[in-house]
């Protein structure tokens, strides 16, 4: 695995908090924040170093990052106690609208033991959401092989979740993203190939905030269903400069096997304006993608 311990720093995870008002289109910087490691509350010391729980003292340091506190990886959290992935929870509250408002996100932290000529697929961006007078962004993608990263004889595919091809096979391994390319949100899946095989894939999401409509789900963005439940997920057309639902909007929802891309939205219940996702499902392919698409009639 990379050996965060003796990188420097710019090499080095950052976890941050990015909150974005669609109707003020601003990006909003929070306060009051606090952490989570694995749902136990986290202690820094006078120059921010972790100090609890137990499993990250001294491996994580809070930082000023974009304007916010942020988490940076100092050290190893991977260890022979801890081979599984962990959940890193933020909190914290933003002023919008002249009202303060709780916000909360969590991310999971991938941690597993490596086997031999295992290869794991890393998309880093500095940033996720065309904002301002921002016209594309930068997405790179890194593959490691039993921990050790993959500098030649390797070619990245770029396409959204249908598979249609965003970039061909090239051994550039970043990607630039225009803002044509994203009609208020795109998932950007990412196919690493050796010798002309696919030996990894990975995917990530990303937002145009300058589009005038953005679909909004009743679930937030970023969704985590336990297995146990049935979640129905519903869908509403929002006017961003009005800051006022379109009616009667009408939903093409497609869901898709994360793993395999794979379009497995007739094994769902769909509507106009929603999905059900039952905790089955979750048990059955782990984790899925729901898109939900509409036409706008401008005139």
């Amino acid at each position: 695995m990379p050996n965060w311990l003796i990188m420097a720093d710019a090499s080095r995870p950052v976890v941050f908090p990015r909150i974005y008002s669609v109707m003020g289109a601003t990006v909003l910087v929070p306060s009051n924040v606090s952490w989570k490691y694995n749902g136990v509350a986290m202690i820094f010391d006078a120059q921010g170093i972790a100090t609890a729980p137990d499993i990250v003292a001294g491996k994580i340091k809070q930082i000023d990052y974009n304007g916010s506190k942020a988490l940076r990886v100092i050290g190893n959290i991977a260890s022979d106690t801890n081979n599984d992935s962990d959940t890193i929870t933020f909190t914290g509250t933003v002023l919008a609208s002249g009202q303060t408002v709780n916000v909360s996100a969590e991310i999971t932290l991938l941690v597993e033991e490596a086997s031999s000529n295992l290869y794991r697929l890393f998309l880093n961006m500095a940033d996720d959401v065309i904002d301002g007078d921002e016209t594309s962004l930068t997405m790179q993608a890194t593959l490691f092989n039993s921990g050790s990263q993959v500098s030649s004889g390797v070619e990245y595919e770029f396409t959204d979740q249908t598979g249609a091809v965003l970039r061909a096979k090239g051994i550039t391994p970043t990607f630039t993203i225009t803002k044509a390319m994203i009609d208020s949100e795109l998932m950007v899946v990412c196919k690493a190939y050796v010798n002309n095989a696919v030996v990894a894939q990975e995917q990530r999401q990303v937002w145009d905030s300058t589009d005038p409509y953005t679909i909004i789900c009743n679930q937030g963005t970023s969704v985590r269903q336990r297995a146990t439940d049935d979640v129905t997920y519903s869908f509403s057309l929002l006017n961003a400069r009005t800051g006022s639902l379109v009616a009667g909007t009408v939903f093409v929802i497609k869901v898709y096997k994360n793993a395999t891309t794979t379009d497995i939205t007739s094994q769902f219940t769909v509507t106009n304006t929603s999905v059900t996702v039952t905790g089955a499902k979750i048990t059955e392919h782990k984790s899925i993608y729901v898109d939900a698409s509409c036409t706008v009639n401008t005139q």
